[in-house]
């Protein structure tokens, strides 16, 4: 059984816990230009580099609340998705933090913010800031090795 049909066949049965990454994007550009039509790739995971993966894979297992789907050990580790057609959360061992501005961040909806913000801080996380722009509010949090993401109230 190869690695793409394993995480297919994941992709279809997970069900969706708390929280749930968005990928907001694609479907808004999908929605508003029609050579989007023909789909040229899908997203398999989201990749977050690293140093150490055994924290690292403690800490995202707990936050996403996923086992994991797959791993290379020592290399990388893929959680399975949180839903039927979501998409995994990976993490990738670097030797190196990534330097500069960030690139990648995952948004994520939670149930309760105040109560998702204080189990990752309990978790080895950070609070970093709150923000709203245009009614519409959401928690920027860090994983142990300050990769940034945020966190929202389910809409």
């Amino acid at each position: 059984m190869s690695a793409s049909f394993t995480a297919r066949a994941a992709l279809r049965t997970y069900s969706a816990p708390a929280m749930t990454v968005l990928l907001v994007y694609c479907a808004a550009r999908r929605a508003y230009d029609p050579t989007m039509s023909d789909r040229v790739m899908t997203v398999g995971s989201v990749m977050i580099n690293v140093r150490d993966l055994d924290k690292q894979t403690a800490f995202w297992g707990a936050v996403l609340g996923s086992d994991i789907a797959q791993e290379i050990p020592g290399q990388f580790v893929w959680f399975e998705p949180q839903h039927s057609g979501g998409v995994m959360v990976a993490l990738q061992a670097v030797e190196r933090a990534t330097e500069g501005p960030r690139r990648l961040h995952l948004d994520a909806m939670v149930s309760d913010v105040a109560s998702a913000r204080d189990r990752i801080i309990e978790l080895g996380g950070s609070h970093l800031d709150d923000r709203e722009m245009g009614g519409f509010r959401w928690t920027v949090m860090a994983d142990p090795e300050h990769n940034e993401f945020c966190i929202s109230a389910s809409h």
